[in-house]
């Protein structure tokens, strides 16, 4: 353990992480890990200490409010200690012996570096914890049998985590996919025997606590509308289905009828899972990330006609229209607006990203269907995304820049 972290250090971050953090990553129990270091396991299990301390590490960046914006350049320096610290842990075999704390520890250092802009070495070490993950075998259901109800509940929330997370940032990224299949679906199975597990033992009630289970609908959701795109057109998303776009024949007006259907009933109104008779409402964080995670999705889907020339104007199809993107922009600019500032902030980077790739789909409307597409609609919707995007301060500069440089190549 390095000596120049301290154990006050690590609880006040921890602490950060549940506060802030567990609802959208519910990976660790809270009880189970102050319990660990209590015992001091954090001075004698190596991986456990790794996880601990890039916990810390995401703690520090991500979930930023705007009055602690000020302290970014010592965070950024102390999150930075903590992930040395953390790496400077692992033998030179690590993955030859795979534990589900070494592969958490590769997905929240991940998600920091991620966070602080390096989005390649980011992809690398979420690369790093899928296979971790798959050499665990958290995707199939028979290595869960005789393992405690717990170290269950936490595998498949680990599971949801990675393949929402790795796809999201495939798509985002233009990345291939390594967890495939329809995990809500493949998995139901296995969620409904861990809760049926949980509800008969009253010494562990683990997934039917209430934060658990709030957290876990949450995965669900995000895994559900995940799971609603056809793989088999995921190229065509990436721009990578063939040589040139036009010659693809993959994509077709059935297939994005499919889709859009798919993604727009995939997230109920009232924000309920298809496999609990009475569920908590998801939470205003939880419905802000899967409300725009729906929106953008549909955003991807337009920009995949667009490229592949499928958008009409005359369709009987809305979602086929050139204008269908900018129909997007104004409800999820719509709801933003309505959430308070820190729901969106706690998302960090990846929340920012979505909002300003959908003001982008306006952009390229406007720029190819400028015939069809009203610019005076236009400017208002990208004006109110500019003034959404300053709300995010530092994280949000960049992207506030590129989308006013962008809208004044349309003004003229």
């Amino acid at each position: 353990w390095p000596t120049a972290i301290s154990h006050n250090d690590i609880l006040r971050w921890i602490d950060v992480y549940f506060d802030r953090l567990y609802l959208t990553l519910p990976v660790v129990n809270r009880t189970a890990l102050y319990q660990d270091l209590m015992l001091g396991r954090h001075r004698e299990d190596a991986d456990f200490s790794s996880m601990i301390l890039s916990i810390c590490a995401l703690a520090i960046t991500q979930p930023v409010l705007r009055e602690e914006y000020q302290f970014m350049p010592a965070r950024r320096e102390l999150a930075t200690k903590m992930l040395q610290a953390a790496l400077g842990l692992r033998r030179f075999d690590f993955g030859e012996n795979v534990t589900v704390e070494g592969a958490i520890a590769s997905f929240f250092i991940f998600a920091t570096l991620f966070g602080m802009g390096m989005h390649k070495a980011a992809w690398l070490r979420l690369r790093e914890s899928v296979e971790c993950g798959k050499l665990l075998g958290l995707h199939q259901p028979q290595t869960y049998d005789g393992l405690d109800t717990q170290v269950k509940g936490q595998r498949f929330r680990f599971l949801l985590i990675l393949a929402v997370t790795e796809r999201g940032f495939a798509l985002q990224r233009n990345h291939t996919i390594s967890i495939t299949g329809k995990h809500v679906n493949d998995m139901k199975g296995m969620y409904l025997n861990i809760a049926a597990e949980a509800m008969s033992d009253t010494h562990d009630i683990y997934i039917h606590d209430d934060k658990d289970l709030v957290a876990v609908q949450g995965l669900l959701q995000l895994m559900r509308l995940f799971d609603a795109i056809d793989e088999q057109v995921i190229p065509c998303w990436n721009r990578s289905c063939a040589p040139t776009l036009q010659a693809c024949q993959k994509l077709t007006i059935n297939q994005v009828e499919k889709v859009y259907h798919s993604v727009a009933e995939a997230l109920e109104p009232n924000g309920s899972s298809p496999w609990i008779d009475k569920p908590p409402s998801l939470n205003a964080s939880q419905w802000a990330d899967c409300f725009v995670l729906q929106q953008w999705l549909l955003m991807r889907m337009w920009v995949s006609c667009l490229t592949h020339e499928l958008l009409d104007s005359s369709s009987e199809l809305i979602f086929m229209h050139p204008s269908f993107v900018l129909d997007i922009a104004e409800k999820v600019a719509s709801e933003c607006v309505a959430l308070e500032t820190d729901i969106l902030e706690v998302h960090g980077s990846g929340m920012i990203e979505r909002i300003h790739d959908i003001a982008m789909g306006v952009i390229m409307a406007a720029q190819g269907y400028d015939e069809v597409v009203d610019i005076q609609r236009t400017q208002l919707i990208l004006g109110s995304y500019i003034q959404l995007l300053r709300q995010f301060r530092d994280q949000g500069r960049p992207f506030t820049t590129a989308l006013e440089t962008a809208q004044l190549s349309i003004i003229g």
